[in-house]
């Protein structure tokens, strides 16, 4: 007889699943925070990177970011500190 192993993984290092929540805030959250980089880098390739960078930022964290009040105001905090330290 056979037992079944449950592996105990920790939110922090798990990969996200296609639908993730994480994908999920992404993808609603990317193209306005694009356009306020870009507004305020008024360069496209710029705000892109900048873009990415914050959401990386976001992943890394997400395990807390997902339990903040606000976790779209972090993404924008985000991507504004690392246009202001460029």
């Amino acid at each position: 007889m056979k037992r079944a192993v449950q592996l105990q993984t920790d939110p922090q290092t798990a990969p996200l699943a296609p639908g993730s929540a994480f994908d999920d805030f992404f993808a609603e959250h990317h193209s306005a925070l694009f356009g306020a980089l870009w507004l305020v880098t008024r360069d496209r390739h710029e705000a892109e990177e900048l873009t990415q960078d914050a959401f990386v930022k976001v992943w890394e964290r997400w395990g807390r970011v997902r339990d903040l009040d606000d976790p779209v105001g972090s993404l924008y905090r985000i991507g504004m500190s690392l246009f202001r330290n460029r």
